[in-house]
């Protein structure tokens, strides 16, 4: 399985500005649900998303910003902090943030901005949450960035959030 599981392009109002795309979180296509994930196969991810955006003829140095959905499992395990050598920003761990170790990772291919929204996994995303979120996309469309926006499969949690924004889809 390829990484990542879920790259798609949305066409949006704000297109012809900036450009969104829904995707799958690093290692849900190498190891599914409900493994812990490996540096190299963040790694993976990130060679995955680079060539897909370089395919839609970006710059050399991509400017990634990254909406996050990715918050708990039903049982409460962290789906960062117990997945990933990282923590996410509201965790209290001496280790590096997600977006920390994605840049790490990345290596100069690309920067990451991330923006974190918890969420929890087969749950409805928050009302609040949605707002936040859909007047965050509209920002950063509107700025001319590069948006991914993912929960664990880039379906579910994702999804939801997208068809909040009715320009999305």
């Amino acid at each position: 399985m390829r990484e990542p599981y879920l790259f798609e392009k949305i066409e949006t109002a704000l297109s012809a500005v900036g450009r969104l795309f829904r995707v799958s979180r690093p290692g849900r296509g190498k190891c599914g649900s409900d493994a812990r994930v490996s540096n190299d196969v963040v790694e993976e991810w990130i060679d995955g998303v680079c060539a897909a955006l370089r395919g839609e003829n970006t710059s050399d140095r991509l400017e990634i910003h990254y909406v996050c959905l990715l918050g708990k499992k039903r049982d409460g395990r962290r789906e960062i902090a117990d997945f990933y050598d990282a923590r996410a920003p509201d965790d209290r761990e001496e280790r590096p943030t997600f977006e920390e170790l994605l840049n790490r990772l990345a290596g100069g291919r690309a920067v990451f901005t991330l923006y974190h929204f918890p969420t929890v996994d087969h749950e409805p995303v928050p009302g609040e949450v949605k707002e936040k979120v859909r007047k965050l996309l509209e920002e950063l469309l509107a700025r001319g960035h590069t948006v991914l926006v993912g929960c664990s499969s880039g379906k579910g949690r994702t999804m939801e959030v997208l068809r909040s924004c009715r320009w999305a889809l």
